[in-house]
């Protein structure tokens, strides 16, 4: 609740906990209508919310401010959202998601393996974020007899590599 004459200097929140294993992000619900001033800035720029909008963002890393309320009621709810940032497991589908399909019967030579690079850079983003990835794939070229599991694992290592 904000009454006439309260606002926000421009300011960040303190940062996520000392230790990094949290992260914390700000939801801003706007709850009435019935004011006037009280705009709500975001690196400057005034996010106008109307009633039932809401913002989130990393309140820690954004300048954030709210003008004086000149009259009226604001209600707005605002809640701090944590999370653990322990490693997280992407698990990615090979033929058609992670690479180029080739059709049937599927990659069975390295250099058919041609990993979309948009997914590739993605993947190296999450990685370097300190997570995980893996590849999950399902192929018949094996039960076949077409390549070994190891030629399957080399291909798959020239990837990762």
């Amino acid at each position: 609740y904000i009454k006439p004459g309260d606002g926000f200097d421009t300011h960040k929140d303190l940062e996520n906990d000392r230790d990094g294993r949290f992260r914390r992000l700000t939801l801003v619900l706007l709850l009435s209508n019935s004011f006037q001033g009280c705009e709500f800035l975001a690196n400057g720029v005034d996010v106008n919310l109307k009633i039932g909008e809401a913002i989130v963002f990393d309140a820690a890393k954004v300048e954030h401010e709210v003008k004086p309320l000149i009259s009226g009621e604001r209600f707005s709810l605002v809640l701090g959202l944590f999370w653990r940032v322990d490693p997280w497991l992407l698990l990615l589908d090979r033929d058609g998601v992670l690479n180029q399909d080739v059709g049937r019967p599927g990659v069975i030579r390295a250099e058919q393996f041609k990993p979309f690079p948009a997914v590739e850079k993605q993947v190296k983003r999450w990685i370097q974020a300190g997570h995980y990835a893996a590849i999950v794939t399902n192929q018949k070229a094996v039960d076949r007899g077409l390549l070994s599991r190891k030629e399957l694992d080399d291909i798959h290592q020239v990837w990762i590599d």
